[in-house]
């Protein structure tokens, strides 16, 4: 994958190490600054899949973390996961606690990764989203300093998104193209009645 980007994010180093495709293309150029959020919860989206965060005092706390905010009294959970990539990072549900969408700070979040069954990644063409606590979304923002590194390792992050890179090509690559051919003259510029007319003399 190639990054183009104004900024160094915690995976990019792995370009080097799995080289660059020049096909796949992370154009990072145009990025939204991290917004005032402090006491607040954020979601993050990522190549279809939704990671909850919370800002205390300035640090951001995802998965695990989240735990230390809610009530004493309630047990911890331990999570089922492989980290082999992202998509396989949706966590497994435990029949004996059943949903693990919990109130924390008097407010319910997730702790779990999840599919975004509402496709924003894909409504904006963009892998990564941020969308901050007045429900307004903001492309690439800095994941380093979301620091969530420990919960989503490098790999998996930069597999993640090539993956997903990949499946918009592919996608691109499989389109048919309905149109009529009339449609298609016009479309490139072209005037159905005298474009092609013969320029034979008779």
């Amino acid at each position: 994958m190639k990054i183009l980007s104004k900024y160094k994010d915690y995976y990019d180093y792995l370009s080097d190490i799995y080289g660059v495709d020049p096909l796949l293309v992370l154009d990072r150029r145009e990025f939204d600054v991290i917004p005032s959020c402090d006491n607040e919860f954020i979601k993050l989206y990522i190549c279809g899949y939704i990671i909850e965060l919370y800002c205390k005092d300035g640090k951001f706390y995802c998965g695990d973390k989240l735990w230390q905010f809610d009530s004493p009294n309630k047990p911890i959970h331990s999570y089922k996961y492989s980290k082999s990539e992202l998509k396989k990072l949706v966590y497994i549900e435990d029949e004996k606690y059943g949903s693990y969408s919990r109130r924390f700070e008097g407010t319910y979040i997730d702790p779990r990764i999840r599919i975004d069954h509402e496709e924003f990644n894909n409504k904006y063409d963009c892998p990564i989203l941020l969308q901050g606590p007045y429900k307004d979304f903001h492309k690439y923002p800095i994941l380093s300093e979301l620091d969530i590194a420990s919960f989503i390792p490098p790999e998996d992050m930069f597999k993640t998104i090539s993956n997903w890179l990949s499946n918009k090509i592919t996608i691109k690559e499989n389109h048919i193209d309905n149109r009529s051919n009339n449609e298609k003259i016009l479309s490139n510029g072209f005037d159905i009645k005298t474009s092609f007319r013969s320029n034979i003399k008779l």
